[in-house]
């Protein structure tokens, strides 16, 4: 799944197939509390809405705005997900990293020193490039 906004990421997809697209849940330049929590309920509904069509055997995501709603739901159909914290968080895992400790099956970190930071759920298996 894309951001309805992100021509960018569609663009760099090499493997042909389907590509979903939801709204995205919040923008960090332009916090709003409601409408934040509308938009982040209409990509659960969204989200929850292409995985039951689709029905994956797996969710992989790296985050941040679509990682923790797509994944909830994913998690309430019994979805494995699996979650790549960003390369760029060396010494504290970020915002949705934080969260998706709990909810990811898979944890990965790019940086072994992140190991401390979900010692129970954290994987080092090197640097994704």
């Amino acid at each position: 799944m894309l951001e309805a906004s992100d021509p960018f990421s569609e663009q760099q997809i090499r493997v042909p197939g389907r590509v979903h697209r939801v709204v995205r849940p919040s923008y960090v330049k332009e916090r709003r509390i409601i409408c934040d929590s509308l938009k982040f309920g209409w990509c659960v509904l969204q989200g929850g809405a292409i995985l039951l069509r689709t029905r994956p055997d797996a969710v992989i995501t790296t985050g941040p705005a679509l990682a923790v709603p797509v994944s909830l739901v994913a998690k309430l159909l019994g979805v494995r997900i699996f979650f790549i914290e960003t390369g760029s968080r060396i010494h504290r895992l970020s915002a949705t990293g934080r969260i998706m400790r709990y909810l990811a099956d898979l944890f990965f970190v790019q940086w072994e020193d992140l190991l401390p930071a979900a010692p129970r759920r954290a994987r080092f298996a090197g640097r994704l490039f």
